[in-house]
């Protein structure tokens, strides 16, 4: 859109108030959430005009819109707004950050501008910030001019963060200098006069080990495993070990390894099993499979995930054991849950859940027993706050065993699925995982099975339950799913219409066209639409 058009959008005196009123008519009625209602709730042009309202905070809540919502065309509305000037600094806070959300080019120069004419630190500071967003070279040396100066520390900082989001070995470099610093005569010298950045405190630097791994530049990892050797305490060492993880460097091995067996931590142990994990190495099982039965269950957890991500097969019999022995501690328990049992119950589902997502990654149909016996874990009573908490975790393992179910490509797994855990459970979202996973099985008789459904109770399930008729283009559910176009649930209107368009049924070719014709919501119209595209070009 262009600049004019956009100056066009500014709103008149009228339209002003209208604008207003929108805005909190729409915070009033519920449509709140994040910066003050949904993002996209309302339109760009609106939130153009939003800009310009007498109300700050109508303004600041339309910057921060236009920058969540990534439209690059949102830039030159920004900076028409910043030139009027903008007089108000929470609202040049949420154009800034809007501005580097955005990530475009074309806000450089006004970023610039912002660290060279701003008088308040905390505006400079954002705009640090937001160069990261914008990228480029000249961003990145401005940066770096910022880290190596005598400025601010507050915009210091923001520097050394925003030099996180660059890889190039330059960032590395100015970062690198913050944890080793030349503190010989010269460089006092020069600091004694002025000429030199500050010695860097404390803050400073625990900010620049994140961004090095942030930068994801491999050569981040040898000033990181330096700064590691020479490190003091345990929440030194977490920072580094945890800045290290996304570096994935194999040189890093050895201190993730000491660390897991020595650390009296247990963070810093769990944090150096997950560095571990991330690795290449061609024996990281054998490196993870023991930290399985570790004392910790942080370990353990990052452990499972580690074996998940490894994609070695050979781990499943471990982890399909130790599902099965979790499970049977569970159920052992039964369905009262005491608040001293609770903590450890909440951390073994957890467990079961990660080893369960990790079997499905791997290999689900050889551990079909582990499957279904999660599929089954026992119901607590929620008679408590710790017990709906334990509740809750449980809900997450049966319903990740049941959509594992149908990966295992066993035709004895439809029976689980169709019982009392599965497309007979009292819950509908287990009902409609349960559904799901027939439909991926596709037993000869999954028409049959997943027909009764579109009768359920729940809109979530009879959705889900028409989609999967439709993926399997079973003729037989034509007629039940032409009583779906007349649903009370748009979402279930939608897959049904789609369903038939798939199953290509041209019988039902007068029901879609009403559909298309008359339902209240576009998105259905537009299902029906397509569904009879679909069908009338096989009548063709």
């Amino acid at each position: 859109m262009k600049l004019s058009r956009m100056i066009e959008l500014l709103p008149t005196r009228r339209s002003v108030v209208a604008v207003l009123a929108g805005f909190v008519f729409f915070c009033l009625t519920g449509g709140a959430s994040g910066n003050g209602w949904e993002h996209t709730a309302l339109s760009f042009d609106v939130l153009v005009k939003g800009l310009a309202v007498d109300d700050v905070t109508t303004r600041t809540r339309a910057a921060q819109s236009l920058g969540v919502r990534g439209q690059p065309e949102a830039v030159p509305v920004l900076l028409a707004r910043l030139r009027l000037p903008e007089d108000n600094a929470v609202v040049r806070s949420a154009i800034y950050e809007a501005l580097g959300a955005l990530g475009v080019a074309d806000a450089v120069p006004a970023l610039f501008e912002c660290l060279d004419q701003e008088t308040r630190q905390e505006l400079r500071a954002d705009c640090a910030v937001a160069l990261a967003g914008a990228g480029g070279q000249a961003a990145l040396e401005r940066l770096i001019g910022l880290v190596e100066g005598n400025d601010h520390i507050i915009v210091r900082s923001s520097a050394v963060r925003a030099l996180g989001g660059f890889r190039d070995d330059a960032a590395v470099d100015a970062l690198t200098a913050i944890l080793e610093p030349d503190d010989g005569l010269y460089a006092q010298a020069l600091r004694a006069i002025g000429l030199g950045p500050p010695k860097p405190d404390a803050g400073l630097r625990r900010r620049a080990v994140s961004a090095l791994g942030r930068t994801t530049n491999p050569a981040a990892a040898e000033p990181l495993l330096r700064a590691l050797a020479a490190a003091t305490r345990d929440d030194e060492r977490l920072l580094i070990v945890r800045a290290l993880v996304p570096l994935r460097a194999d040189e890093a091995a050895p201190a993730f390894r000491a660390m897991i067996k020595d650390a009296g931590d247990r963070r810093l142990r769990g944090a150096a099993t997950i560095g571990l994990a991330t690795l290449g190495e061609a024996d990281l099982r054998e490196q993870l499979e023991p930290l399985l039965a570790d004392a910790d269950a942080g370990v353990r957890l990052a452990a499972i995930r580690g074996l998940g991500r490894h994609g070695d097969r050979a781990a499943v019999p471990r982890l399909d054991h130790m599902v099965r022995s979790l499970v049977g501690a569970i159920n052992a328990r039964g369905q009262a849950v005491n608040d001293a049992e609770a903590p450890r119950t909440l951390m073994e589902a957890k467990l079961v859940e990660a080893a369960l997502r990790a079997i499905i990654d791997l290999d689900p149909a050889a551990a079909l027993q582990s499957l279904a016996l999660a599929a089954q874990v026992v119901a607590v009573n929620r008679n408590s706050t710790s017990a709906l908490a334990v509740a809750s975790a449980l809900y997450q393992v049966r319903r990740t065993a049941l959509y594992g179910l149908g990966y295992t490509s066993d035709v004895s797994a439809v029976a689980l699925l169709s019982g009392t855990f599965g497309l007979s459970a009292q819950d509908p979202r287990l009902r409609a995982v349960a559904t799901r996973s027939v439909g991926v099985l596709a037993p000869d008789d999954a028409d049959a099975i997943v027909v009764p459904m579109l009768r359920d109770t729940d809109a979530d399930v009879r959705r889900t339950a028409a989609q999967v008729l439709g993926r399997l283009r079973a003729k037989s559910a034509a007629q039940p799913l032409s009583i779906g176009l007349a649903d009370k649930d748009g979402r279930v209107r939608r897959e049904s219409a789609l369903a038939l368009g798939f199953i290509g049924d041209t019988s039902t070719i007068p029901g879609l066209r009403r559909l298309a014709r008359e339902d209240p919501s576009s998105d259905v119209k537009a299902a029906a639409r397509y569904a009879l595209d679909v069908l009338e070009s096989a009548e063709k």
